[in-house]
């Protein structure tokens, strides 16, 4: 991994982290679904980024994940 950017579910950008080599991919999360945790692995840099996906639920009037 040679560089990472985030996007928001309303197009707001972060800065770009990292170098400017590589390809890159744009994933979308599905529908109903957020972002709860992340992992990772690294030697020298990082070799892969992950995230855990937790299912929004509503439930009397607020919301929560499972």
């Amino acid at each position: 991994m040679d560089s990472l950017t985030f996007i928001t579910n309303k197009g707001n950008r972060s800065p770009k982290y990292g170098g400017n080599g590589g390809s890159y991919s744009i994933e979308t999360l599905p529908e109903g679904y957020r972002i709860i945790g992340l992992f990772g692995r690294s030697a020298a840099r990082v070799d892969a980024l992950g995230f855990v996906l937790g299912k929004t639920v509503y439930k009397y009037g607020g919301y929560g994940t499972t």
